[in-house]
Order: structure tokens, then C-alpha cells, then sequence
């Protein structure tokens, strides 16, 4: 089962998976409706012959226009060797005489689509019952605003495990998902460090039990706890005297293919975040988004 996807990789339910092995980066490319679709295509593989951006050049393909469904476009679409590579390709492209589109989308979200558009969505357990791990965390700085990056004093989390059943109807456009049982349990774990050798130990602890989990929840995570854990981290892979080769490879697993820094808007202000794989869930900015409240607080919302 699909969890999620990030821009370099696929995060199977127990199995982590580069992206490259089920998708490559395209975008769409169309000649002026008054020149013929096969020569242009033909002219612009022998333009494109010797840019070492350019994976392959697809076959034409007819693509219902964006604004006017009564319009037929002949297409082609234009693989490259990696995502960040579309907008400038692109560009070069456009400035060649064509016409370019879908060269603007997150290339996760173009991944997700091209996905879902051949029977793989995530969370879909086929109409099967399945059980994902969630843990929900939290952590403590004693010293957040006295000094830069300031060491994570402790993280305290709690596991439950989820049963759901899920599935799809493509030709009824319908995604059926439903609860059939959470199992919370009561304990509350904490990891406390009292110096730098128990806060390494307890930041690689915990990266398991994160990379372990299906869904890492909490609330305002994304904005502060997960960019907490995410910035000490690297600080200390960058600085620490007392990290062994064995801690820092394990820590940059972590970071490498666990973790992924983003942003969040509100009302075009941008915000730093760190989204936590498999999949984050975060009930401050998933409350903010569909409901009008005076406190997005944790109080705020209970009451």
C-alpha cells in the first residue's frame, strides 16, 4: 500500500523506494495548430540531440485541450534526467518556437497523479481492511529563544495503531474510506537528555520510531517540532565533537530520505516547515484550513 510520495521517493508501507525506478519527469509540448505536429516533433529531437538534460522525447499523443474540450491537441511529452530540470528545459523549448504545459506542477503531485491515473492511490487498502502505525509526539525546549538551534530536552510520544478500509471508483469518481478501529494506547514515552551523548541517543531513537511509523502526528509539528528536530540534527552532524560514524550515517538516513524542508502560506506569507515521511499529519494546519476559529490552539480546538 502507497502511503506517500516525496520528490525522490516512494514510501511503500514498510518499503522505501526511489522514484526514478516508477517515473521520470516530463512536461507537455505542442507546435502552433498550423504546423504539423510529427515534423516539429522530428525537428526538435535533432534541435534537443545534444543536451544532456533530455532523457527521451515520447511519441504524439492527443490531449483534450485545458479551456476548450471541443479541441484535439496533438502533444508529445519531453522526459528528463531530473525534475529541476523542466523549468529551464522548458523555457529553452518554448524559446524554440513550441508551445510548453504541465511543466509548473510539483513534481510529487505530478508523481501522485500519474500514479492514481494507473490504479495506485495511497491509503487505498482495495476495499480490504489494513492497520497503519501512527504516533503522535511532542517535544520540550528549555532553552528555544536563548540561543540558536537549542537542544531537544525531550520528546515525549505515544503510539496507536489504526484499522481503516479503503477503495476507489474511478468511473464514479468515489474514494470510500472509513475507520473501523483505533487501538490508543495510555503510555506516554518520554526520551529526556540531560547532555549532548543522551540527546544524540535519543534523536536517533526516535528517527526510528519515526521512519517506522506510517503517520507522524502532532500538532504544529510541521512549523516547529518537526523543523526543531530537523535544524538540531543537522547542527549537530555539522558541529558535535562527540558524534561516532555510526550515529552521523544514521542520522543522515534521517534526514536524507525521511525528512524534506518545505513551506507554508498564509495570506502570501511564507512559513519554514519540515514534512517528516512517511506521511505528517498536523492538526494545527489541518484545522486552520477548514474551520473559521478564534484559537488554533490545542484548547482552542477541544473546546
Amino acid at each position: 500500500m502507497l502511503i506517500n510520495v516525496s520528490p525522490q521517493y516512494l514510501y511503500w508501507q514498510g518499503k522505501l523506494q526511489p522514484v526514478g525506478e516508477l517515473h521520470t519527469p516530463y512536461f507537455l509540448v505542442f507546435p502552433p495548430s498550423n504546423l504539423n505536429a510529427e515534423e516539429m516533433r522530428k525537428k526538435l529531437v535533432e534541435d534537443l540531440r545534444n543536451d544532456g538534460r533530455i532523457e527521451n522525447v515520447g511519441e504524439i499523443e492527443e490531449y483534450t485541450s485545458f479551456w476548450n474540450a471541443d479541441v484535439k491537441r496533438k502533444v508529445f511529452k519531453v522526459y528528463v534526467r531530473h525534475s529541476s530540470m523542466v523549468p529551464e528545459v522548458s523555457t529553452k523549448i518554448f524559446n524554440l518556437g513550441y508551445y510548453t504545459a504541465e511543466h509548473d506542477i510539483p513534481y510529487h503531485e505530478r508523481v501522485l497523479t500519474d500514479l492514481a491515473s494507473k490504479g495506485t492511490w495511497i491509503f487505498d487498502s482495495k476495499g480490504k481492511e489494513r492497520k497503519i502505525n501512527l504516533t503522535v509526539y511532542d517535544i520540550e525546549l528549555t532553552k528555544f529563544g536563548e540561543v540558536e538551534e537549542p537542544p531537544i530536552d525531550i520528546i515525549g510520544y505515544s503510539n496507536m495503531k489504526i484499522s481503516f478500509t479503503s477503495e476507489k471508483n474511478l468511473e464514479n469518481e468515489d474514494f470510500f474510506f472509513d475507520f473501523i478501529s483505533i487501538d490508543e494506547s495510555n503510555d506516554v514515552n518520554q526520551l529526556v537528555s540531560n547532555d549532548e551523548h543522551e540527546e544524540i541517543k535519543n534523536l536517533i531513537e526516535f528517527a526510528k520510531i519515526s521512519m517506522e511509523s506510517d503517520i507522524i502526528a502532532g500538532h504544529n509539528i510541521l512549523g516547529f517540532d518537526n523543523l526543531q528536530i530537523h535544524d538540531r540534527i543537522r547542527k549537530i552532524m555539522q558541529s558535535s565533537d562527540i558524534l561516532s560514524p555510526e550515529e552521523l550515517k544514521e542520522l543522515k538516513n534521517f534526514l536524507d530520505k525521511y525528512t524534506r524542508r518545505d513551506q507554508s502560506f498564509r495570506f502570501g506569507s511564507p512559513n519554514d516547515t519540515v514534512i517528516f515521511y512517511p506521511s505528517t499529519f498536523d492538526t494545527y494546519l489541518a484545522s486552520r484550513k477548514f474551520y473559521s476559529l478564534e484559537d488554533f490552539s490545542l484548547e482552542g480546538l477541544t473546546h
